[in-house]
């Protein structure tokens, strides 16, 4: 069977996870689809250890994709699908010239950017923190969720005490591709 394994176990716990129907699976050039409760079936393989490829658009499987095949026997292998994580990266910035784009000098380094789960499709999300780099850019995976995002960045700039900010929100759907994201932060001089 094929399952959507929303606790992140790697095993199928019929309580917490889905199974997955239309899920194509491929060993040794022999297809099939998962019917509507998430069971494949594929005949008349010689005794071997096969890799078996799954597609299923948005995830990928998690845990062994390997089945050994005996004679005169059936052999079972559950597949465990995650939805794919999403790297997202871009600056932190602060727009000095109000031209509304990001020029030189204009990035900011080592600025903590925190994406905290509001509300997530299984238990894989998490929050987490990503630091910007020495050019003022960050990039992160995440797990398919909706997330705040926070920045409250302190530093000194020419013996004054500046407050760098940033609020909004991350909606990353099952299936969504790479996002660039740049955040362009509000300054406060103390």
């Amino acid at each position: 069977m094929v399952f959507w394994d929303k606790d992140g176990n790697g095993e199928y716990n019929g309580s917490v996870d889905d199974l997955m129907p239309n899920v194509k699976i491929e060993i040794a050039g022999k297809t099939a689809k998962t019917n509507s409760q998430g069971y494949y079936h594929i005949k008349d393989l010689h005794a071997n250890v096969y890799v078996i490829n799954v597609t299923k658009v948005g995830y990928t499987v998690s845990g062994s994709s390997q089945v050994s095949v005996k004679p005169d026997e059936i052999s079972t292998m559950n597949l465990s699908l995650l939805p794919n994580k999403v790297t997202i990266s871009g600056a932190t910035w602060f727009d000095a010239n109000n031209n509304g784009v990001i020029s030189d000098n204009e990035t900011l380094a080592q600025v903590s950017v925190k994406f905290a789960v509001q509300q997530a499709p299984d238990g894989n999300a998490g929050n987490v923190t990503v630091t910007s780099n020495a050019t003022g850019y960050y990039v992160r995976s995440l797990s398919p969720a909706t997330y705040s995002i926070s920045i409250d960045h302190t530093t000194l700039e020419n013996n004054q005490t500046v407050h760098y900010t940033y609020e909004g929100t991350l909606p990353i759907d099952i299936g969504d591709g790479d996002i660039t994201m740049n955040f362009k932060l509000a300054r406060v001089e103390e």
